[in-house]
C-alpha cells in the first residue's frame, strides 16, 4: 500500500484543518495486517503514524481505535493517542488511522545492552501492574457485556484448533508430542486467576524506548488489538516465550502480585499455543524445535 506526499498531505489537511504539507514519509516495520508510516510536516505536533488498509472486508483499524481509547479511559498505561480514523475512502484510497507518534523506537530496533534494559524492564513492569489492576466478572473481549465464568473454556478450544492446523505444517513426530501432552492442558488450567485486562501481545517489536540523558526509559505499548479481560499468566507467558523480559521485570512485577503455585508449568501450554501460532503465520523451522523442546518439558515434569 504504497502512500504519496500527496496522499500524505490531503490526509493531514483533513485532520488539521489547515493547509499542511507533508515533508517526510518513512516507513515502519511491524505491520503485518496494515501499512505503517510515520509522516513529519511543519504543523504541530509535527510527527504522526498512520496505518493503511485495503480490504474493504477485514479492517482491523476501527479495532485498534476502540482498544487504544478503552486503555486511555480506563488505565495509566503510556500507548499513543488516537488522531483520526476514517474508512470512506474519500481522502485517500485507503481506510486509515492516525496516530500520536511515541519518542523513540520499539525495543526490538534499539541498540540496547542488558544493563540499560534494567529501567526499561521497570517501567515496563509497573506499566503492567497497572493494566493487570482492572479485573472483570468473565473472561471477555472488552466490547462484550458478558463472557465465559471458566478459563479453560476460552483457552482450550484456541489450543485445539492450534493443534489442528499443525496438520501437514510440522512433521508426524512432533504431532506426536503434541498429542501426548496437550490432554494435560485441561486438568492443569483449572487453577485460574480472576478475569484481568491484558495487552495480549507486549513484543519487543510493540514496547517503545526512547534515550534520554539518564538512561533509556519506555515509551509506551503499541498495537493493544487483542486487549481483553482474561488469565493474566498469558500474557507473563508470552513475555517469557520470546525473552522479552528477564529478572528485574518479575522482581519488580512480583513485589506487587505475586505469582500463583504452578504457573511454571501452565506456562508451557501458553508457550505451545504462542510457538504453534508462529508456524502456522509462516515463521519457519525454527518454531519447531521450541514446540519439540516444550512437549519434553512438560512431559518431564509429569503433572498438573
Amino acid at each position: 500500500m504504497p502512500l504519496t506526499q500527496a496522499q500524505a498531505s490531503a490526509l493531514l489537511r483533513h485532520w488539521l484543518g489547515t493547509n499542511v504539507i507533508c515533508q517526510e514519509i518513512d516507513p515502519l516495520k511491524g505491520g503485518i495486517c496494515s501499512a505503517v508510516y510515520r509522516l513529519r510536516f511543519e504543523s504541530p505536533p509535527f510527527l504522526a503514524v498512520v496505518k493503511l488498509q485495503s480490504d474493504h472486508k477485514d479492517d482491523p483499524l476501527h479495532r485498534e481505535r476502540e482498544r487504544l481509547e478503552y486503555l486511555h479511559r480506563q488505565t495509566k498505561v503510556s500507548c499513543p493517542c488516537v488522531y483520526l480514523q476514517d474508512n470512506s475512502r474519500e481522502v485517500i484510497p485507503y481506510s486509515f488511522l492516525l496516530l500520536e507518534c511515541l519518542p523513540g523506537t520499539n525495543l526490538e530496533s534499539a541498540q540496547i545492552t542488558e544493563p540499560q534494559r534494567i529501567t526499561v524492564e521497570r517501567e515496563l513492569a509497573e506499566a503492567l501492574l497497572d493494566l493487570h489492576s482492572h479485573t472483570a466478572e468473565t473472561f471477555r473481549d472488552i466490547g462484550q457485556p458478558t463472557g465465559a465464568c471458566r478459563w479453560a473454556d476460552i483457552f482450550l478450544p484456541d489450543l485445539e484448533e492450534n493443534r489442528r492446523d499443525m496438520a501437514g505444517l510440522v512433521p508426524d513426530s512432533l504431532l506426536e508430542k503434541l498429542d501426548k501432552v496437550l490432554p494435560l492442558a485441561e486438568v492443569a488450567l483449572r487453577d485460574q486467576g480472576d478475569p484481568t485486562l491484558i495487552h495480549n501481545d507486549v513484543w519487543a517489536g510493540n514496547i517503545m524506548v526512547h534515550e534520554r540523558a539518564d538512561g533509556w526509559h519506555l515509551s509506551g505499548l503499541l498495537d493493544p488489538v487483542g486487549l481483553r479481560y482474561a488469565e493474566v499468566e498469558t500474557e507473563l507467558a508470552y513475555l517469557e516465550a520470546f525473552r522479552t523480559v528477564g529478572q528485574e521485570f518479575f522482581r519488580v512485577y512480583t513485589a506487587q502480585r505475586s505469582l500463583r503455585g504452578g504457573y511454571e508449568y501452565r506456562k508451557l501450554f501458553y508457550w505451545l499455543n504462542t510457538f504453534m501460532t508462529h508456524v502456522w503465520l509462516g515463521f519457519g523451522a525454527e518454531f519447531h524445535g521450541r514446540i519439540a523442546t516444550t512437549c519434553d518439558r512438560i512431559a518431564a515434569m509429569g503433572h498438573a
